[in-house]
């Protein structure tokens, strides 16, 4: 299918020599674009058999003067090739009609008229004259002149050989039903003659091009724009700072003259920051920098007549760094309503910003306005007001620098004349280029005898190596700055102390440039410094005497004080030890005293049992007073320093198996178990005495309180929470005793004793004894008891690998 279509196209666009009509190749481009209008196989078949029927055959014959009949209308002879007309009505998409010089109307004209508002009756009919009513008037007499010329050149030229050229080709704009224009190309081709070679009849074609126009307009104005922006640039290239004001507003001129808008304009924030600017308190200043222009006929206004407050909503987008395209003031939201009755009171249909930033901090802002219509903004005057905005932005942070810049000078020659110390400045010879006026007193030399003489000359000797050699590595990049103090000599010989600090001014290059020394005097301060000096040291001579006073005055104190302590001491143990006597011993004696009373008395009336059991009672009481007097007595030597702490490496079963095989005896006449699960690798750093004398009385009073059928158990590990040292501990099954009884344990200052099951009398002696002796060790003894189930007394003592 598609290579019959091929191939009638190809046979349908051979130039036809019959009767002198040819066909060029804008009628092969016109039969080519039938294809388009095909939207089925079936469209493609009917198509196929109207061109291959039209094949050798003449395109319109019955136009041909051998066959046209005055009296019959030319319309009338289509009827042969009606098929053809059928397609050229209805599936072409330009303008094809037929044009009759002599009677000057159109005979005829497709359907595609109707594109424009026209029917093809209304062309034929003659109400409607394409050349000479319907074309822009800025057109309309040039296309008819040249169409004149043109019929004219045909009407004598000769008819025996046609050119595939049209002899009339012009691009002009048509005017529509509906009062609008649209650009055509309108082309005119020699269709018949008549018998004295006249132009009979011609061949024309509309084709629209007015998307192409639109399209060539836009490229031209985005052309314009794009040089107009480039010559914006090059004017700012070219501009001295001090010119850029002139130049903003020749740049705002041509801006407006380029894009055709009413007003264009520039406001400079002079605030740092958007909250600064609309603040109160500067809503005076905010408006000092602006530019504006305005197009002739338009009502001047600049910026400063609009509120603070009413830009504020534009600065907050601005901030974003996004453009405000505003096609209608109208459409604005109402939060902007303040911008937008401004706007409006200017006259102001539409409006296009954009902000004008340094690295993202927005300065200002460049716009234009529409005032005469509303208008909506393209993207290539968007794209053109952003490129100046950039350029714009260049120019002004020169302008800026450069009044920076001279601000600067002016603070830095202020400082130079009015600072209070002596200012110089040197080049990288070290040579003086320029001085305040301090200088020139602190010397006594004047400007004109200080220029161009090395400051080395005016340094005592004795520093000039030291001066000079901190200068070049000043210049080397050692150093970025030093300070030193040095004498310098005045022009009177008189050596005057200063303090110099000095550093280095590079240029962009990182060239040295010249260096500024500052000078000053502390000849004052110097000799102030030596008083004082002096002063400091009879200061620091009596300070030091009376230090050494201190010290003796304070180690006579510790002594006094270490004194006071141990007569305290000895006050409480003799407190303790009279407590005791008068409490704990003379009840045993009296005890001792009754028992023997009794044998002494009743020796020959007492039985043999009764004499046996009183016996007993008195050994009883006579081992009591033994123990309690032992343990007094070692109390009293540790307490009075008289115990020696002799500690060593040993194993705890080398003082537990002893102790138990001791009390064993004493256990077993009270039916108590005592069990020893001491490892027999578990060894201690401590003094034996002590620690035997601790274990035995542990293991001893857990005897007196445990009851018949109970255990005392003895047990030793490695402390969990401290690993340094050993937990040993003397548990019993015993009666236990409450935590306020257990509060009273291990205090001299209160006396506490409790009988035991057999009723076993005790001192509490015993106990404090022990607390004494663990600390002597560098350990800790606590109790953990629960009345009527038991009580466990434990101690540390130092691990003996770890010492």
């Amino acid at each position: 299918m598609i290579r019959l279509i091929d191939n009638a196209i190809r046979d349908a666009v051979l130039p036809m020599q019959t009767n002198n009509i040819r066909i060029d190749s804008m009628t092969a481009g016109y039969i080519e674009q039938f294809r388009q209008f095909c939207k089925d196989d079936a469209a493609f078949e009917r198509l196929s058999a109207i061109l291959s029927g039209a094949v050798g055959a003449t395109l319109f014959p019955a136009l041909l003067a051998s066959t046209i009949s005055a009296q019959e209308p030319l319309t009338e002879q289509f009827a042969f090739n009606q098929w053809l007309v059928q397609v050229i009505d209805t599936l072409l998409p330009d303008v094809i009609y037929l044009y009759s010089p002599s009677e000057q109307r159109y005979i005829y004209a497709n359907r595609a008229i109707e594109r424009y508002g026209y029917t093809p009756t209304q062309i034929t009919s003659g109400s409607v004259e394409m050349l000479q009513t319907h074309l822009h008037p800025a057109e309309r007499d040039s296309v008819l002149a040249l169409h004149r010329k043109q019929l004219e050149l045909m009407n004598n030229g000769a008819s025996d050989s046609e050119t595939r050229e049209p002899f009339f080709d012009v691009q002009c704009r048509l005017r529509c039903a509906d009062g609008t224009y649209r650009w055509v190309q309108d082309r005119r081709y020699v269709m018949n003659r008549s018998e004295d070679g006249k132009v009979n009849v011609v061949l024309g074609y509309l084709h629209d091009i007015q998307s192409l126009k639109v399209a060539q307009e836009m490229l031209d104005y985005q052309t314009t724009l794009e040089k107009a922006t480039a010559s914006i640039s090059r004017m700012f290239a070219k501009t001295a700072v001090a010119d850029i004001d002139a130049t903003v507003q020749e740049t705002l001129k041509q801006i407006g003259e380029f894009t055709k808008a009413d007003r264009c304009y520039i406001f400079l924030s002079p605030q740092p920051t958007l909250e600064a600017a609309f603040n109160k308190a500067v809503q005076s200043d905010i408006m000092r920098d602006a530019y504006d222009w305005a197009a002739p006929g338009i009502a001047p206004i600049t910026i400063r007549e609009i509120s603070p407050s009413s830009l504020r909503w534009a600065f907050e987008r601005l901030e974003e760094l996004r453009s405000l395209q505003i096609a209608r003031i109208d459409s604005m939201p109402d939060e902007a309503a303040p911008l937008r009755t401004a706007l409006a009171a200017a006259g102001t249909k539409s409006l296009l910003v954009v902000p004008l930033h340094i690295e993202g901090r927005v300065i200002g802002l460049i716009g234009m306005s529409a005032v005469k219509e509303e208008r909506v903004w393209t993207k290539e005057e968007v794209r053109m007001l952003r490129l100046v905005a950039e350029t714009l932005v260049h120019a002004f942070e020169r302008k800026f620098a450069e009044q920076a810049l001279r601000e600067s000078e002016a603070r830095f020659r202020t400082i130079f004349d009015r600072a209070p110390i002596s200012i110089s400045i040197l080049n990288p010879q070290g040579q003086l280029i320029s001085c305040n006026d301090r200088l020139e007193s602190f010397l006594g030399y004047s400007e004109e005898e200080l220029r161009n003489r090395n400051f080395l000359e005016f340094v005592r000797p004795e520093d000039r190596d030291r001066s000079a050699e901190l200068f070049y590595e000043l210049l080397s990049g050692s150093v970025d700055s030093y300070t030193l103090e040095l004498q310098y000599m005045h022009k009177d010989g008189t050596p005057m102390w200063t303090n110099v600090t000095a550093s280095l001014v590079r240029d962009s290059a990182g060239k040295p440039v010249f260096v500024i020394r500052m000078l000053e005097d502390i000849s004052d301060r110097k000799s102030a410094l030596t008083n004082m000096q002096h002063y400091n040291t009879l200061v620091f001579e009596q300070k030091a005497a009376l230090e050494r006073q201190s010290d003796m005055l304070l180690q006579l104190n510790g002594e006094m004080m270490q004194k006071q302590r141990e007569l305290e001491d000895l006050n409480r143990s003799k407190d303790k030890f009279f407590s005791i006597v008068s409490h704990d011993l003379r009840s045993p004696f009296s005890s001792l005293l009754g028992i023997s009373k009794l044998l002494a008395e009743g020796a020959n009336d007492l039985e043999r049992s009764d004499i046996k059991e009183l016996a007993e009672a008195l050994n009883s009481q006579a081992v009591n007073v033994f123990d309690f007097m032992e343990n007094l007595l070692k109390w009293a030597q540790a307490h009075t320093g008289r115990m020696k702490y002799e500690p060593t490496v040993l194993s705890l079963k080398e003082i537990t198996v002893p102790i138990e095989s001791l009390l064993r005896e004493n256990a077993h006449a009270k039916g108590v178990t005592l069990i020893d699960t001491i490892s027999d690798e578990l060894s201690v750093y401590a003094d034996e005495n002590m620690i035997r004398s601790v274990v035995q009385n542990l293991v001893s009073n857990a005897l007196k309180f445990t009851p018949a059928g109970g255990t005392v158990t003895l047990s030793a590990a490695q402390s969990v929470k401290k690993p340094r040292l050993v937990d040993i501990s003397i548990s019993d099954t015993g009666v236990g005793m409450s935590e306020t009884d257990a509060r009273k344990l291990f205090r001299i200052d209160v006396v506490h004793t409790t009988r035991g099951t057999e009723d076993e009398t005790g001192s509490g002696l015993g106990l404090i004894l022990c607390k004494e002796l663990v600390e002597k060790n560098s350990g800790t003894i606590w109790v953990n008891s629960t009345e009527g189930t038991g009580t466990t007394f434990t101690f540390t003592l130092p691990l003996a690998k770890d010492i």
